[in-house]
């Protein structure tokens, strides 16, 4: 598959990472950047631009460790997707310190990204690792509702538009990919991260208030800003033509071309009211 750009060509800025794990997550919430911890429970918010740490860590009542996050604006909370085989997804209280569960839900075995869905309330995408497929899920019971197929290990996913954007479980000494597909499962795109060790871990991935996508590297790589908009073409609105101007009939014409002309007008209007009363 020959791109028109490269993964280069599409970063806007990058920041090193704070978790110490192989691969990680995050989300945007209310103007910052939320990092998953990695192999802790803990996260923190960064600035957007430079990646400085605003504030302390942030504490949560999570158990095991912490992979990835996605925001809630319906519910001003926080989904969390835990490590260490805690087999559920977490609703967390972001205004309790330390971040308390609301509830949790049951998740896709091996279970990894999650993307909180922008325009449906109690809808958010989840990758299923051991079943290479999106699952939509419903946080209002935890019902699965629809499975997209892929042909890769899915690790991270966010939903833009009517298409999705992921990254693959790999092994070590892999190349990190970044994917967009179609809502049948397709591979539209894709792009190789560069090249490091860890570039295999590459994991969860978010949206900014511009349509800009954030992709967390794997161990010791960035998180990286991506204009998309450069793949998927910016929708610009149709555009209405100006309705041409009729010069008003002038009433004192009273040359053969001015009584056609009025009387054109006439039989337009009794066709006109012929259809809109059934006559």
């Amino acid at each position: 598959m020959t791109e028109k750009y490269s993964f280069a060509d599409l970063v806007i800025t990058q920041f090193p990472r704070k978790g110490r794990g192989w691969t990680g997550g995050g989300t945007i919430a209310n103007g910052y950047f939320y990092e998953a911890g990695g192999k802790s429970a803990m996260t923190g918010k960064r600035d957007l631009q430079t990646g400085q740490i605003v504030g302390g860590t942030i504490p949560t009542t999570i158990p095991t460790e912490l992979h990835d996050m996605s925001y809630d604006q319906f519910n001003d909370a926080m989904w969390v997707s835990p490590g260490g085989g805690l087999q559920q997804y977490w609703l967390l209280n972001m205004q309790s310190v330390p971040w308390t569960k609301i509830k949790a839900i049951p998740r896709p075995r091996y279970g990894y990204g999650i993307f909180c869905d922008r325009e449906n309330p109690d809808v958010m995408w989840c990758a299923d690792q051991h079943n290479s497929r999106i699952v939509c899920v419903d946080t209002a019971n935890g019902s699965q509702h629809s499975y997209i197929k892929l042909p890769f290990p899915v690790r991270g996913v966010a939903k833009v538009g009517a298409d999705f954007w992921c990254t693959q479980e790999a092994n070590p000494g892999d190349q990190g990919i970044l994917f967009r597909v179609n809502a049948s499962g397709v591979i539209l795109n894709q792009f190789i991260f560069p090249p490091g060790k860890y570039t295999h871990g590459v994991g969860g991935m978010t949206l900014d208030e511009d349509g800009n996508l954030l992709v967390v590297g794997g161990k010791d790589l960035p998180i990286y800003t991506l204009d998309i908009a450069k793949v998927t073409g910016e929708i610009t609105p149709p555009i209405t033509p100006d309705e041409p101007v009729t010069p008003p009939d002038d009433p004192e014409d009273n040359t053969i071309q001015g009584v056609l002309s009025r009387l054109a007008v006439i039989e337009a209007w009794i066709e006109e009211m012929k259809i809109k009363f059934n006559l």
